[in-house]
């Protein structure tokens, strides 16, 4: 790697952590070779680690929680274009429906994966390589496909309670989390 190199990815990444709405210790990605289209839109917590040849777009709100891990070639799309709006040719509509984006702490998002707006994808949730993800991400839950859903619980419920006790979470939001999650498999 050259000097040039590493010295434009360094001032790269300084001038976004000023842009950004906030910014986390440890955050790590390549500016280079990556995009965010509204970084002032962007909340992003501690020890995140984004893949290379990322895209994300999202003019209303981005939040990324803490510990997260994204693989390479992720898009975000936080909006989209009004494509039903009369007398317009479509590369003149400028208005669209943005919604924000909201990825939970210890997140693992795969490679490759599509994430539209108004989705929330909730703590400790694991997204497979090629998903569309369209709705929303149940907690400690494994979702892929496209679109993508839940295929499976991330631990069994008494796995998943010594997990956050080991993490040192309170009774009520162990129970909490234990019930989102299953609240999910029990209707679907």
């Amino acid at each position: 790697m050259s000097v040039i190199y590493r010295v434009r990815k360094g001032l790269l990444r300084w001038l976004y952590k000023r842009k950004f709405k906030s910014c986390g210790e440890n955050f790590r990605w390549n500016p280079i070779n990556s995009s965010f289209v509204k970084p002032e839109s962007a909340e992003i917590g501690n020890n995140v680690f984004i893949g290379e040849g990322c895209h994300i777009s999202v003019h209303n709100s981005l939040k990324i929680g803490d510990g997260v891990v994204i693989g390479p070639r992720l898009i975000v799309m936080g909006g989209d274009h009004d494509f039903k709006i009369t007398g317009k040719r479509l590369y003149e509509i400028k208005e669209g429906i943005n919604l924000p984006v909201i990825i939970g702490k210890d997140v693992w998002i795969g490679a490759g994966v599509i994430i539209l707006k108004g989705v929330r994808i909730e703590e400790g949730a694991v997204l497979g390589a090629g998903s569309l993800v369209t709705k929303n991400i149940p907690p400690y839950t494994i979702a892929v496909g496209s679109p993508a859903g839940p295929v499976r619980k991330r631990f069994s419920d008494e796995e998943l309670k010594r997990h956050l006790r080991l993490l040192k979470y309170d009774k009520d939001r162990i129970g909490q989390l234990i019930e989102a999650r299953n609240k999910y498999f029990e209707t679907n």
